[in-house]
């Protein structure tokens, strides 16, 4: 019986681990490419911003502090988009 049990908790495991892994991988590592390159632009516009701070153009720095939210915002909709098309 117990052997049963340890042969059904694999069986389950291995269905929980299949759930788990994304569904193409090459779709996955294209997502993930989209995802760090916004984060390297998002990055960018944020030292950017910075900089304007650090000049008192807090206008300008606002102003990049929200394109580098976008560029995120973007890039997470396409990579999600990315995702479930495959």
């Amino acid at each position: 019986m117990k052997k049963i049990a340890i042969l059904t908790t694999g069986v389950f495991a291995a269905f929980a681990l299949a759930a788990c892994e994304p569904a193409d991988p090459v779709a996955e590592e294209q997502a993930e490419l989209v995802e760090q390159e916004a984060d390297v632009t998002a990055a960018q516009l944020e030292e950017q911003a910075d900089a304007a701070y650090d000049q008192n153009m807090d206008q300008q720095g606002d102003a990049l502090n929200e394109e580098a939210d976008a560029v995120q915002d973007q890039a997470d909709a396409q990579a999600d988009q990315i995702r479930e098309n495959n």
